[in-house]
């Protein structure tokens, strides 16, 4: 016979069973509700957000979408997608989730050799066979690859993600009328992603239709104000119309939502430009200390272009009168091996401005030895003579 205690304690037990069984499916609506979530905000375009949402999260969807998201805003970390593979190595998931960001990164041989894997078991994976056919494409097997590229629309048509490497590989093959009706097709499953009618503006930039593309990256920042790709892509149609005070405003819009650290170096240093256009070279000056700042701790070389940001400022600070300033200037250009026509051009200016007449004409004589009789050169010459 139980004693009461023993009685009490089993009460309990079947108490806590219950309670687990009731928690736990708590538990996984929630982390579902949370996935959900960081999937809306992925179709928006809030990258940053995604990261956020899922930080921790080890489900397997979660990663792979942490690792997208991650890669839009060269913030790469693949190491949970590594590490589940590592468990899972035949994860057929995380292994095309893993192509897709290696294709992406233009790390071809890795995302072939990725795929290889995946083909070994399986035949029908559409978003797989997609990514080979991009990869085939980009490395100039252009053929072959669009034959591929049939063969994985004919499995997974409607597939957001096929079709994205899709439309990379009618554009790499200057099929204007497929990459466009490509970019529809994903604006009509996915209307509200930000990204998307980003895509179709970048295209019709590309075609010259700039109006056009215009109307397509308004929509992205109608859908997604903080979308930074599309602020950025404006600016630089807007500077090529010389709109100069449009182009601050929306390289201000980029900088201010600075998800895609790219993208803030290149507002950064179109506004840069278009403040300098526009006289206030103080702005044009702080905008490029910025710029510089971030680009000393960046992560991509590519962004890098450091020599010419010290150019510009040298040439800001000639034109605040600020020649001491400017001859500092030049001394970080030398250092970085910046020896073109824009700083011998710098250095005679510097030279004119403070009187030193001969050392300009020597400047810009040399000017006009290596470089050519460029008219401004010429004149600056000619003035300098006293002809």
């Amino acid at each position: 016979m139980l004693s009461q205690h023993s009685v009490i304690q089993r009460l309990l037990l079947i108490v806590f069973i219950s309670f687990l069984s009731v928690l736990t499916p708590r538990i996984s609506f929630a982390a579902s509700a949370v996935y959900q979530s960081a999937q809306k905000e992925f179709v928006l375009g809030n990258y940053d957000k995604v990261v956020t949402l899922l930080k921790g999260k080890t489900d397997i969807d979660s990663i792979i979408l942490v690792s997208r998201a991650g890669h839009l805003i060269d913030d790469a970390d693949d190491k949970p997608l590594v590490a589940l593979l590592g468990k899972e190595p035949n994860n057929e998931k995380a292994l095309t989730a893993m192509a897709f960001i290696e294709e992406e990164s233009r790390h071809y041989r890795e995302a072939q050799q990725t795929l290889d894997h995946i083909f070994r078991t399986s035949h029908q994976n559409a978003q797989a066979i997609a990514v080979l056919a991009l990869c085939k494409v980009r490395q100039g097997g252009e053929e072959a690859g669009m034959k591929i590229l049939a063969d994985a629309l004919k499995l997974g048509d409607k597939d957001p993600i096929v079709l994205e490497l899709a439309e990379g590989a009618y554009d790499c093959v200057f099929d204007s009328v497929q990459t466009e009706k490509t970019c529809d097709r994903l604006i009509a499953l996915q209307p509200r992603n930000a990204h998307y009618w980003w895509l179709k503006g970048r295209f019709l930039e590309r075609a010259g239709k700039t109006d056009k593309a215009l109307e397509c990256y308004s929509k992205a920042i109608s859908v997604n104000p903080r979308f930074d790709f599309a602020y950025n892509s404006r600016a630089k149609i807007y500077f090529e119309r010389k709109d100069y005070h449009k182009v601050v405003s929306d390289a201000s819009a980029c900088i201010a939502t600075p998800m895609c650290k790219g993208e803030v170096y290149d507002a950064l240093n179109l506004r840069a430009t278009a403040n300098g256009i526009l006289g206030k070279h103080a702005e044009a000056i702080a905008d490029l200390k910025e710029y510089l700042r971030l680009t000393d701790s960046a992560h991509h070389p590519e962004f890098i272009k450091q020599d010419e940001a010290y150019l510009k400022m040298g040439f800001e600070y000639i034109a605040l009168g600020k020649y001491t300033e400017a001859e500092n200037v030049l001394v970080i250009l030398r250092k970085l091996n910046r020896r073109t026509s824009e700083v011998l051009e710098q250095e005679a200016v510097i030279q004119e401005r403070l009187g030193h007449k001969e050392a300009a004409i020597k400047l810009y004589e040399k000017l006009i030895k290596e470089e050519g009789n460029n008219p401004s050169w010429v004149a600056a010459l000619k003035k300098l003579k006293g002809k």
